[in-house]
């Protein structure tokens, strides 16, 4: 009897690197390389099948294909050590030995290797005459672009700008660095800069939609309204069915409120996504600003079929009624969709008042707790969790893990898995990153004895920001540790759990940590976090 193939994708992505490493290993490269294609078909941008697939190149010898498969990486984590190693390698079996250099003293910088480092600060020619005899290759730039988009996305915004000005270095006419380091200029604020550069790009190319809508958009900001009027007219003569460019006009013109071609755009968008939450709401918010508040309120219905009977709904339905029977002159509304101060005055009053042993009943306790848990709002997050837990401890860790596995601010996750690793046992918890579910690394090392609860604290908040690094938990712990050898000195201090946790994570000299982030990510003022440091200065 004839057996069926099995298909290749019955297997995890983990037992497909695995044995890509093993037949690599065993010399095996073809077969290393069929179970690498499997895993990068599970997970396309999958570090550890992407590092594999570049050593089974190597092997092979197919140096450029290795690359190519490094540079993906870099697209995405442009800090990843062992690519830059690697990248190193292939140059050097090559006999290329001006780039091995290169990636060399980039893979120095990352690991902090002093000797290294040393060599080539003595070294300060080198960089410009790398970068004479070798240009950077379009698979860097677009890498470098990738990476500044990333950053723009993570609130790294002078990084960014770093990125895109690196590619303009090399490529000064790249439309796509320029467009995006409008946009990060735009959120530093820096107009002039934005007006300079978008008009390189659309003087360069007159159907850039992108450098229409920057444009528009930062010469709106300045109050030069008939300038950006023409840029915006100047956009829509574009006969365009680019999804991303028409995205973008549908945002300049809701910013420019030009609130009737938005709804139309917007449109657009609709008809091959009818559920776009955020199109629909632009066209329910549009559709209302222009005046037409029957469309308003069908856009909402239908936004109401996706999320049903959410307070911030139910709230702006209720404004849109009203305009429809004249109970009360329309006013703009925001697109962001918050409620009113009084209204959100109402529902804190409400909430802090209400019986938490009928929540779970109560179709109403259940939207106004909802609206909390949407706006981020983390006093209330913090007080609403305290008490559901005491109403019922088994619901309420549904509802954390529910919490976790969706995509919140990291203050607003930092919170509830606190929460969870206080009232329930510290295994089988999930953060969600960029849209994977991702197990966190549980520690495994013996915990500090004395200050657990501060190291679990630290881990809480940093968890959600270092999920997918390699060392930030032994880092963690081992700053844990040294505070809990100084348990005695601390102790007989008034100091609090949140400033021992400040402590380890200052301690632990995580990049790009400084004071101030640490004070506000703990609510520690300086004064405080200084005078425990001086404690145990001598560790």
């Amino acid at each position: 009897m004839k057996k069926n193939n099995v298909t290749c994708f019955e297997r995890s992505f983990d037992y497909y690197v695995d044995q890509g490493a093993y037949f690599i290993k065993e010399g095996n490269y073809p077969r290393a390389l069929k179970h690498l294609f499997c895993a990068l078909r599970k997970k396309p941008s999958g570090v550890p099948a992407l590092i594999h697939l570049a050593i089974a190149y190597q092997k092979m010898e197919l140096f450029d294909a290795s690359n190519s498969a490094l540079y993906k990486i870099l697209a995405s984590h442009p800090d990843n050590e062992g690519a830059f190693a690697l990248l190193g390698q292939n140059h050097s079996l090559m006999g290329d030995h001006l780039r091995e250099l290169f990636y060399l003293k980039n893979f120095s910088e990352m690991t902090e290797d002093q000797a290294l480092m040393d060599l080539f600060e003595n070294a300060p020619n080198f960089l410009p005459r790398y970068e004479q005899v070798y240009p950077m290759t379009k698979e860097m730039r677009d890498a470098m672009n990738n990476r500044g988009i990333k950053l723009i996305q993570t609130g790294h915004v002078s990084k960014a700008i770093e990125c895109f000005n690196e590619v303009l270095e090399s490529f000064p006419d790249d439309a796509f660095a320029k467009n995006n380091l409008c946009v990060a200029y735009a959120v530093q604020g820096k107009n002039a800069q934005v007006i300079d550069l978008a008009k390189q790009v659309v003087l360069k190319d007159g159907k850039n939609v992108f450098g229409w809508c920057n444009l528009a958009m930062a010469l709106y900001t300045v109050g030069n309204v008939q300038q950006s009027d023409d840029a915006i007219h100047r956009a829509l003569l574009v006969d365009t069915d680019d999804e991303d460019e028409i995205r973008r006009l549908v945002k300049v013109l809701c910013f420019t409120q030009k609130y009737r071609s938005a709804v139309t755009y917007a449109q657009k968008i609709l008809k091959n996504n009818p559920y776009d939450v955020d199109y629909l709401t632009f066209a329910a918010v549009a559709s209302f600003n222009c005046g037409d508040f029957e469309k308003a309120k069908d856009y909402f219905l239908q936004l109401n079929t996706i999320f049903p009977d959410t307070q911030l709904l139910r709230y702006h339905l209720g404004v849109v009624e009203r305009a429809l029977t004249d109970e009360s002159a329309p006013q703009i509304m925001p697109f962001d969709l918050s409620l009113p101060p009084e209204e959100e005055t109402r529902i804190t009053i409400e909430i802090e008042n209400m019986d938490f042993a009928k929540v779970w009943d109560c179709e109403e306790y259940e939207r106004y707790i909802s609206w909390a848990f949407t706006c981020e709002n983390l006093a209330l997050t913090n007080f609403i969790l305290d008490k559901l837990f005491e109403s019922d401890a088994k619901k309420t860790q549904k509802i954390l893990k529910n919490l976790l596995a969706q995509e919140y601010g990291w203050q607003f996750k930092s919170i509830v898995l606190w929460k969870y690793l206080q009232w329930y046992p510290k295994r089988k918890i999930y953060a969600n990153k960029e849209g994977y579910f991702i197990p966190l690394d549980m520690p495994t090392k013996k915990l500090p004895k004395n200050d657990e609860m501060p190291f679990w604290k630290a881990f809480a908040v940093l968890s959600c920001l270092f999920v997918q690094e390699e060392d930030w938990l032994d880092k963690l712990q081992y700053s844990a540790n040294l505070v809990d050898e100084k348990n005695e000195l601390l102790s007989q201090s008034d100091f609090t759990l949140d400033e021992k946790a400040a402590l380890i994570v200052r301690i632990s000299k995580f990049v790009d940590f400084d004071d101030a982030q640490i004070c506000a990510m703990f609510r520690v003022t300086y004064n405080r976090l200084a005078k425990i440091t001086e404690l145990v200065s001598d560790i």
